[in-house]
């Protein structure tokens, strides 16, 4: 199953917030290489992290979705999700957080500016086939 154009604006703004940096030059082509790269089952356990923090954001803030919480609600919302009490939710966001991570690694502007140098990143024969 494909992932949602919401889904993916929602993950992209999970994204920004989770590993701020400078505006990448295709956060969508990206994500879109991470998450083809990933095993079916993780994408999906990443899709419901996505709609566990979105419905929160919902549930938690009044909003509509993350995308329409601002930076600083968005961070203490992933923040909140974090510190949970629940092990899974927990998991959930650090699943989100090593995604972010990957996305940002690919963006050469956001290499640079973390002293990653302009190189592209490191690829692994055979990895997210």
């Amino acid at each position: 199953m494909t992932w949602t154009a919401r889904e993916r604006r929602w993950m992209a703004r999970i994204v920004e917030v989770t590993i701020p940096g400078p505006a990448p030059r295709d956060l969508q082509a990206d994500l879109e290489v991470v998450l083809r790269g990933m095993p079916a089952l993780q994408r999906q356990a990443v899709r419901a992290a996505v709609w566990m923090v979105a419905v929160d954001g919902v549930r938690s803030a009044g909003k509509r979705h993350i995308s329409a919480l601002s930076d600083d609600e968005a961070d203490a919302l992933v923040a909140r999700l974090g510190g949970s009490d629940l092990y899974a939710v927990r998991e959930m966001v650090t699943l989100l957080k090593l995604v972010a991570g990957f996305v940002r690694e690919l963006d050469p502007g956001f290499r640079e500016a973390v002293g990653w140098g302009r190189g592209a990143p490191v690829q692994v024969e055979g990895v997210g086939r």
